[in-house]
């Protein structure tokens, strides 16, 4: 999780080509996200078909539920509040994923 688009956007660039080469679907989940692909990705991380998500303040929405959260980086966490880090962590409802920054 990233406080802005901007950062969110470079770290999915970064992240892609190391996703694509271990066969690992990667996305991006921002403010802007439009609808259409919304509702592909909240569908993809109840499926589980989605490992790994970049994203921002998005993340914290009620309707973005992961089949199984294992581990959140939250880049400069200084910048989210520790509720919302909680919301974030709260959303592995079978224990508290792992929480680096």
């Amino acid at each position: 999780m990233a406080p802005t688009e901007i950062l969110a956007q470079q770290h999915y660039e970064g992240l892609k080509g190391f996703a694509e080469s271990m066969g690992l679907e990667l996305a991006l989940l921002t403010g802007s996200t439009r609808k259409p692909q919304r509702r592909v990705i909240h569908a993809a991380l109840l499926d589980g078909s989605l490992k790994l998500l970049i994203g921002t303040h998005a993340l914290l929405e009620d309707v973005v539920r992961f089949q199984n959260l294992g581990l959140a980086i939250v880049d400069e966490q200084h910048r989210f509040g520790v509720a919302q880090r909680a919301k974030l962590w709260a959303k592995n409802e079978r224990a508290f994923p792992m929480c680096s920054s």
